[in-house]
């Protein structure tokens, strides 16, 4: 079950959930940033995708992918794209700049992204983790 937001219409898993309101568009994200982010970005949405069913909502510092909760985030930067991909464990790769755990289990392993390139196959699992965990 979700709880809809009558102000923005964002859905949510928790009724009445505590969010920043507001409609924000895709694109701005991307005003005054390298072109490469944009491809970058589209990569991470095709693997997304491909994983199942899943919604993109832009709020107002990022792009979050949801299902029943938002399993992934992309933060387009000036220098580099920021991901983070909520997980059930912590990741110990060198790739990953830093680990939040979110609560007992649940750990946000965030990621700076600078090309298609690092959209590699490892990457391509851990999305996939994230949205098959985020049921």
């Amino acid at each position: 079950m979700t709880w809809t937001c009558p102000t923005c219409e964002r859905e949510f898993a928790n009724e009445n959930q505590w969010h920043s309101c507001g409609k924000f568009e895709l694109e701005n994200h991307f005003i005054d940033k390298p072109s490469d982010f944009v491809a970058l970005y589209h990569g991470i949405e095709q693997v997304l995708t491909s994983c199942g069913e899943c919604r993109i909502e832009p709020v107002k510092t990022a792009i979050l992918f949801k299902r029943r909760i938002t399993f992934v985030a992309v933060k387009p930067r000036k220098a580099y794209v920021g991901l983070g991909i909520r997980l059930l464990r912590d990741l110990t790769s060198e790739r990953v700049t830093r680990v939040f755990q979110m609560s007992p289990g649940v750990y946000e392993n965030r990621f700076k992204l600078y090309s298609i390139a690092d959209l590699d196959e490892e990457m391509e699992a851990w999305l996939c983790e994230s949205w098959s965990e985020a049921r």
